[in-house]
């Protein structure tokens, strides 16, 4: 029996190790670990996008085609980027700005390759696609947003949160009955479709209608109205789509003139403290001299603190005082201004007997800032002694107090709130050609300076990375002629649009890089 429970207890060990080993050798290698599984070559069969702005900001680079597998990097320019595995045919991951430079832009594209990295076992690397890093842009298949008779003017601007707005003049809707009013459209997905159009003004036949979004649906609107006899603002709520009554910020009574005036296109900002800044010019045919009008209202546009140019600057209006000209001599006065937090800045065209009576013939830019949200202001200051580089001077602000001035077809650029300025840069080539009709200049996000203009009725675009020390390639907007009043806008993320007239329609159209 002793021997049977030892046979027993003999057979029952030789069991438990049998079990131990068939559970120690479950991988076919005996090694004990299961087989490793070899990881699939990727294939990259597409990247978005395809091009891209030298210098633009921060994007997302999406890599397309199959066998990506988690752990799958994104290779640019041979660094491996940190990768978001999204599925086995999708990768994202993030192209910093300053991956984004190259030496030479000016004149051809660099390019940057792209590819794929499985890792081991296996694995291994995909096939190369090419990122083009350009400064060209190609503006293809514009869309007409509306117009009529009377769209002799347009305005195009775009919010924080990259919704686009345009604004224009019309009489062909039937409810107006044959009167001119103001319209809007509006934009939520980067000009693929518009909502409206939306009436603004109703009364008084509006005269270069501009808008100016704020924040939280804020959207600001001003025009002049009854023939140029009057300055009207309004304010919506809800991202344009409706539109309270307006109020009238100038008339012959509130200003206090005797004298016939033609109409002035009133522009507006409203600050990041929500504080609302009106500019518009007025000419009296009495004097045959314009005044510039700079309004600021802290409530909402419900009261508004008056000043306007003077030979000593800037000074609170008191009524009657409209001898005071920016301009004389029966010269339309050109003028720009723009705000950036509580820095306030002011550019206009001056003939030279008023701030300077011994130039009588001559035309000056001249240039004023507030640094307290338009409370005060410094005296005037010459930016352009050239006649032609000082007609219809246009302003843009950059990132950390840069400001553009541009005349002409000259750029001055200040790196210090416009204190102080660098010297004149040439815009377009060739510097004999003619002074540009209209032109614009703006800034993107990350610095980069874009410049639009008419010229022989046609548009052109530009774009600089350093400040206008050097340019890239003149880009043809328009390929018809008869083009007036361009207009540039960049959204918060780069995008580019611009819009113009022609044949009294408002044409929008994106810039792509090429």
């Amino acid at each position: 029996m002793k021997n049977q429970h030892f046979l027993i207890c003999i057979l029952v060990w030789m069991l438990f190790l049998g079990c131990e080993g068939v559970r120690d050798n479950g991988g076919q290698d005996g090694s004990g670990d299961p087989e490793p599984q070899t990881n699939p070559a990727p294939a990259l069969t597409a990247i978005e996008p395809g091009a891209i702005l030298v210098n633009r900001g921060d994007f997302t680079l999406t890599a397309r085609g199959s066998d990506f597998v988690d752990g799958s990097k994104i290779l640019y320019k041979g660094e491996e980027m940190a990768t978001a595995f999204i599925s086995s045919s999708e990768l994202t991951c993030t192209i910093k700005q300053n991956m984004t430079l190259q030496a030479d832009v000016a004149s051809a594209a660099a390019i940057a390759q792209v590819r794929v990295r499985n890792p081991e076992p296996g694995g291994g690397d995909s096939q190369s696609l090419t990122l083009n890093i350009t400064n060209y842009l190609v503006f293809d298949g514009p869309q007409v947003l509306g117009g009529g008779a009377s769209a002799f003017w347009n305005d195009l601007c775009c919010d924080g949160e990259g919704r686009l707005y345009a604004c224009y003049p019309d009489t062909e809707y039937p409810e107006w009955e044959g009167k001119s009013g103001a319209f809007m459209v509006r934009s939520d997905d980067l000009g693929e479709t518009w909502n409206g159009p939306v009436q603004v003004n109703l009364a008084g036949g509006p005269e270069k209608p501009a808008l100016c979004p704020g924040q939280g649906g804020i959207v600001a609107a001003s025009w002049g109205a009854q023939c140029g006899l009057t300055r009207v603002f309004k304010m919506s709520r809800d991202f344009g789509s409706t539109w309270p009554a307006g109020k009238q910020i100038a008339n012959s009574s509130i200003l206090a003139t005797p004298y016939s005036v033609t109409p002035g296109a009133p522009q507006c900002r409203i600050s990041d403290n929500d504080v609302i800044h009106v500019a518009f010019d007025w000419s009296h045919t009495g004097t045959r001299g314009v005044t510039l009008y700079y309004l600021r209202s802290e409530d909402e546009g419900r009261h508004w603190k008056y000043k306007m140019a003077t030979r000593n600057g800037m000074k609170d209006y008191e009524s009657g005082d409209y001898f005071r000209h920016i301009s004389d001599w029966g010269e339309k006065a050109g003028w720009d201004f723009d705000v950036a937090g509580d820095h306030i800045y002011l550019i206009f065209s001056q003939m030279g007997d008023r701030f300077y009576p011994r130039t009588r013939d001559k035309r000056y830019a001249l240039f004023m800032r507030s640094d307290d949200n338009g409370v005060s202001w410094t005296p005037p200051e010459r930016l352009y002694n050239r006649d032609a580089n000082s007609v219809s001077p246009r302003l843009a602000i950059g990132p950390g107090g840069i400001v553009a001035a541009i005349g002409g077809g000259w750029v001055r650029i200040s790196e210090d709130y416009g204190e102080t300025w660098g010297d004149e840069r040439l815009v377009h080539l060739p510097a004999s050609g003619p002074v540009l009709r209209t032109r614009q200049i703006v800034y993107d996000a990350v610095g980069n300076l874009l410049a639009v203009w008419e010229k022989d009725g046609l548009v052109y675009f530009r774009r600089s990375i350093d400040n206008a020390v050097t340019w890239g390639p003149t880009v043809p907007v328009t390929l018809l002629k008869g083009c007036s009043q361009p207009r540039l806008v960049v959204t918060p993320e780069g995008e580019i649009f611009v819009s113009w007239l022609r044949d009294n329609k408002i044409h929008f159209v994106q810039g792509v890089p090429e």
